[in-house]
């Protein structure tokens, strides 16, 4: 099995009776779904439903392991509490205890699946079963799997236009649905009100006008120092995030249709990539 540490993530533990309904509140997705055999990704908004943070949710026992970037950690930890008011949980930074990888070439049938085996707990990426099972593993125990560069990685997610939220989407500025959110199973629409869920559901009702795609250049490698992407002379989207001549972009929808074989970065020719 071909697996990468991941070694920019960490872990808060989320105890108590009212865990589930407290995430639930405050989250984009149905905190309800995750049990023992099924973990989900959901984010933070803003009030006026722009990104702050992305996570993924798994359940031990009656605990909530919540699995984040590194950066966010402290800030998500205050973020937290600050919404914790009188519910009944404890809200803990377990990431010297844990450690996370991901197995690149093991699918599941499902997206969310989730299974212990050893203390070692399994997680068919709720994204996208396509893009490898994570790993939650303590932080003492061996790594028995055969360590890729994590470059294969962020590949495989390009191929699927999975972003890094960290990187690709800007804090309190970036609205989810621009980002493929939906398609990759961050948001239930038909859960209760939670931060900034009016202003997705209507952006939900009326269609996103941006959204991210994968590009690729047939023979050259794309620029790393030129963003814009144009169409002739007219500003169509910018680049996010490329390795060689793959790269992750915002575009405008309505312009994709009609120019996605003859789009320019630089003096390089792209075109939309398709599995």
């Amino acid at each position: 099995m071909r697996f990468t540490t991941l070694l920019n993530r960490s872990i808060i533990k989320i105890s108590g009776p009212d865990n589930k309904q407290f995430l639930n509140d405050i989250a984009t997705n149905n905190i309800f779904k995750v049990n023992a055999s099924n973990s989900v990704y959901s984010l933070l908004l803003t009030p006026n439903g722009r990104y702050i943070y992305d996570f993924f949710l798994v359940q031990v026992e009656n605990d909530l392991l919540l699995e984040c970037d590194s950066i966010d950690k402290n800030d998500l930890i205050a973020q937290l509490m600050l919404y914790k008011l009188h519910k009944r949980v404890k809200i803990r930074d377990c990431s010297k205890e844990y450690k996370v990888g991901v197995i690149i070439d093991r699918k599941e049938s499902y997206c969310g699946k989730t299974c212990v085996i050893d203390e070692l707990i399994f997680i068919s990426d709720p994204r996208n079963a396509n893009i490898g099972t994570r790993v939650i593993m303590p932080t003492l125990s061996e790594t028995l799997f055969k360590n890729i560069d994590l470059q294969e990685y962020e590949i495989l997610k390009m191929q699927y236009t999975v972003p890094d939220c960290n990187r690709d989407m800007k804090k309190r500025e970036s609205f989810p649905l621009h980002f493929r959110m939906d398609e990759f199973n961050a948001i239930d629409f038909n859960k209760g009100c939670y931060v900034g869920q009016e202003v997705v559901a209507r952006m939900y009702r009326i269609g996103a006008k941006k959204k991210t795609y994968t590009i690729i250049s047939p023979y050259n490698d794309l620029p790393t120092d030129v963003k814009e992407i144009f169409f002739q002379d007219e500003l169509i989207g910018h680049l996010l995030f490329s390795i060689n001549n793959m790269g992750l972009c915002i575009l405008q929808v309505d312009k994709v249709i009609n120019y996605q074989d003859v789009m320019k970065i630089g003096n390089v020719e792209v075109s939309i990539y398709k599995m």
